[in-house]
């Protein structure tokens, strides 16, 4: 366990504490949970190659890089407007920098009684149970850089769907940062999620920048009560080759609670996912997907913790990745099993088709103390079926178009998931133009 920062991590611990200071000394209501999730930080320390979740990250590149804190930029309603998609018109909540920004978000077509503010005017309102959900989650963090975006943020988002509304309007939420090309650009957004009980909801989320490069540590907690459901769309597709992004998802659900949640990425000089899931009650379901398509040198990694604390829950894991070049992804996953939860369903599966010179690891595991649970787990790593390219070759297909049909093929399952028509399209668009670059 590292508690101070070595010589590889000086310029950028030096950095995080001369803001985390000044963060901490501005005051507000968040000042005391800052410096709880400061103090579990540096008790876990910046994660290394011994760190077994971190062992394929290449950790080394990123602390020689140069970096530089974000500002909060002056933006136009106007070029906001660029990301928004046509199903979120009207419903759409904005960070920039990772800060909350309501003069550039849109809140006129979402259904009455969903509630979104800064996380200082969250305090204001739901103080304590905001305060509840910390002291639990603060405490059991394992992720060095989660509680750093928890330790950093300087005004992030809080989306609160009263009970029983059920919202079948999905709402964006759009990540703003501006890069730099000197330097690697810090930004740390917070989003804390809670959807009341028989309530439902569907997020879309994206991050994007100016083309430059950044570092973006997003850390997202989602609370679901009773029979309450969500979908969750995180599209992780507009980042500079050289850009590094640490994306954490925190769920907890209780009694008949459902999350389903989608991940797209192209990766970049590094792409880290990493979900931490709880089903503390009885029936519960978590159904975690992930597709990326990488080329050149770019990185994707997953990390999923799946943990069952209650009988009759069920969760799934599919990850599929393409990679060609000599892009890079991993995959580490666990299913934690209490002895209570008895009749846990749980099933997980990597499944990586390698083009080029890539490479993919993979390391499931199963972690079971209950005695009467169906769980499986497992990893597939391959190239394209030559049985398969052959018979397409002898109908007359010429061997690239044979290719990318397979390709596609392999593919399609995860982008038949996606539900928002608009980002259907332009996802179908991007796998076509990475076939060609593959070719």
């Amino acid at each position: 366990m590292l508690t101070q920062a070595g010589p590889d991590q000086e310029q950028i611990h030096n950095l995080l504490l001369e803001q985390h200071d000044r963060i901490v000394q501005s005051g507000g209501p968040l000042k005391r949970v800052r410096s709880k999730a400061w103090e579990r930080f540096v008790e876990l320390g910046y994660p290394h190659k011994k760190v077994e979740e971190y062992n394929y990250v290449p950790l080394r590149k990123f602390y020689e890089e140069t970096f530089s804190l974000s500002t909060h930029e002056n933006l136009s309603k106007e070029e906001v407007l660029n990301h928004i998609y046509p199903e979120c018109q009207g419903a759409f909540l904005v960070l920039v920098n990772g800060k909350f920004r309501p003069d550039l978000s849109s809140q006129e077509q979402l259904p009455e009684g969903i509630e979104a503010y800064t996380m200082s005017e969250a305090m204001a309102r739901y103080g304590s149970f905001l305060n509840n959900r910390w002291q639990k989650s603060v405490k059991k963090e394992k992720d060095a850089f989660a509680s750093l975006s928890l330790a950093m943020n300087e005004d992030g988002l809080f989306l609160y769907v009263p009970p029983k509304l059920e919202c079948t309007q999905p709402i964006q939420i759009l990540h703003i940062v501006h890069g730099s090309e000197d330097s690697l650009v810090m930004s740390h957004p917070y989003i804390h999620v809670a959807v009341g009980t028989q309530s439902s909801l569907k997020l879309c989320v994206e991050s994007v920048s100016n083309g430059k490069r950044i570092c973006s540590n997003h850390l997202t907690e989602c609370s679901l009560d009773e029979a309450s459901r969500m979908e969750y769309l995180n599209l992780s597709v507009d980042h500079n080759e050289k850009s590094w992004i640490y994306d954490a998802l925190r769920v907890r659900c209780k009694r008949d609670a459902v999350f389903r949640s989608l991940t797209l990425t192209n990766g970049s000089a590094t792409v880290r996912q990493d979900y931490s899931c709880v089903l503390e009650g009885e029936n519960a379901e978590v159904n975690l997907e992930g597709l990326g398509y990488l080329k050149n040198k770019r990185h994707a990694h997953v990390n999923v913790f799946m943990e069952h604390a209650a009988p009759h829950t069920r969760s799934t894991q599919l990850f599929k990745n393409c990679l060609s070049d000599i892009s890079r992804s991993s995959f580490e996953g666990k299913i934690y099993v209490h002895s209570e939860a008895q009749k846990t369903d749980a099933f997980q599966l990597s499944s990586n088709l390698i083009l080029d010179q890539a490479m993919a690891n993979c390391k499931p595991n199963l972690e079971i103390f209950a005695d009467d649970v169906k769980c499986s787990h497992g990893a597939t790593v391959g190239r394209l079926d030559a049985d398969s390219l052959f018979y397409l070759k002898s109908r007359g297909l010429p061997e690239q178009l044979a290719k990318s049909l397979l390709v596609s093929g392999f593919l399609q399952e995860l982008l038949e998931r996606v539900s928002l028509e608009s980002i259907k399209k332009r996802m179908m668009g991007e796998i076509q133009s990475f076939l060609h670059l593959s070719e």
